[in-house]
């Protein structure tokens, strides 16, 4: 028979201090199920909020000191199932998730000639307030946790059969990891440019694996 269990943590707060502060809300449901002639299925889903105040930090801007990770940046569904199959003692399994996409941040490098003549000096870590000077500043031109990649979905499974030879045992594996060749960014360029969102890094291919594991 199929159990679960509600977890809801009102509000927790994760730090705090002089100068910042962190608060989650959230709700985890869990699943722990028997189904058929032997299937298991356990996962569940985890969502949340999270509110992160830094603006009392001096080295954190003023213009997004206070952000807010939102409930669906949060949200993710987890599943494994395992299910013998009547045909020649195999045995099936699977795993799924359902992740959120990372964020979409996007920062320039400003030179002191750009910021200069707005700011009416040059910047702070020149070394006099005007006249010629190479240093930059980090500008932030995305709110934070506003923009995010699509969710992510992965999905492996396997087929097993365990063979009996007197004392020893072996079991056969055959593994697919990501059925459905998805190509979720990890690793993005952050750096507002011609490259701006270009991905460096992205969930690895399907993958076949045939092995074997002996027990004696």
């Amino acid at each position: 028979m199929p159990t679960s269990k509600l977890c809801r943590v009102s509000s927790a707060r994760l730090f705090a201090g002089n100068s910042r502060s962190q608060v989650f809300n959230g709700v985890d449901v869990l699943i722990n199920a028997r189904f058929g002639k032997g299937g298991v299925l356990t996962g569940g889903l985890s969502t949340g909020q999270v509110v992160t105040d830094n603006c009392g930090t001096p080295d954190v801007p003023v213009q997004f000191c206070n952000t807010t990770l939102p409930w669906r940046a949060h949200t993710q569904v987890k599943l494994a199932g395992v299910y013998p199959l009547p045909w020649w003692g195999l045995q099936t399994s699977a795993t799924y998730q359902n992740l959120p996409g990372r964020d979409r941040p996007a920062s320039y490098v400003a030179s002191n000639g750009e910021i200069a003549p707005s700011l009416g000096r040059n910047l702070s870590a020149c070394p006099s307030a005007s006249g010629p000077c190479n240093a930059t500043a980090i500008v932030t031109l995305v709110e934070p946790n506003t923009l995010f990649e699509p969710r992510g979905n992965q999905l492996d499974v396997r087929l097993s059969k365990i063979f009996r030879l007197g004392r020893t045992r072996v079991q056969g594996n055959f593994d697919v990891y990501n059925v459905t060749n998805a190509a979720d960014v990890i690793v993005l360029q952050t750096r507002f440019g011609p490259t701006w969102l270009r991905p460096q890094t992205i969930l690895a291919g399907r993958l076949v694996k045939f092995s074997a594991q002996l027990d004696f």
